[in-house]
């Protein structure tokens, strides 16, 4: 939750610096994601400081569909506060495929953090961070004052499929912030291809 906020010249270069590796993510086929939601948490990273003063550190609510609900500071539910620089790694349940559009749909709750997003085939990388860098993550899903989103697509970077997606905290605010939710709050990770697709043959469009 943005609480206050640092002036930083170098932010291409933390972009590039940021966590993992960033090049065309290992092509090599592996089986189809069923789910249109993050499926399990491959790692995370939340430093010290932040898990100090944050009370929204289960990452396991970056799975399944977005739900973050409440009021703050101290009583929303549904999200994990990522920290100075934090991140999570959450598996898709099996590769997603580059297709027409955006690829991916990351919420992101309560305000308009800035976050970073790798994708890679393997838990172990090399992840490949996709464009844009610093992405303002803060359209709200049908009005909804705390489900917040922004959309991610593997083309921009040369990526053909991805099956883990690490998402980072690029507000780059120094810890301690003054703030229980320091850092971007991580409700939900979705595939927008395996979501669309299976909506539809229901006869509805997923989308939000």
């Amino acid at each position: 939750m943005r609480l206050c906020r640092a002036a930083w010249s170098a932010l291409p270069l933390l972009a590039a610096m940021a966590c993992g590796e960033s090049g065309p993510t290992d092509p090599t086929p592996c089986a189809a994601a069923t789910s249109p939601y993050a499926t399990a948490v491959a790692e995370w990273w939340i430093p010290a400081s932040s898990l100090g003063q944050n009370i929204y550190n289960d990452t396991q609510e970056a799975l399944g569909a977005p739900n973050a609900a409440g009021f703050g500071p101290s009583n929303y539910t549904g999200f994990v506060s990522l920290g100075f620089g934090g991140h999570v790694t959450v598996d898709l349940g099996g590769c997603v495929a580059d297709v027409a559009g955006n690829d991916l749909r990351i919420y992101q709750a309560v305000s308009s953090e800035p976050l970073s997003v790798y994708v890679s085939t393997s838990p172990e990388g090399p992840f490949t961070l996709l464009p844009p860098y610093f992405q303002d993550c803060g359209t709200r899903v049908q009005g909804d004052a705390v489900k917040k989103f922004c959309e991610f697509d593997l083309a921009s970077a040369a990526v053909r499929q991805a099956r883990y997606v690490r998402v980072e905290d690029a507000e780059i605010f120094p810890c301690p912030c003054g703030t229980v939710s320091e850092g971007a709050d991580l409700d939900a990770v979705q595939s927008l291809a395996i979501s669309t697709a299976v909506r539809r043959s229901e006869g509805a469009d997923y989308r939000y």
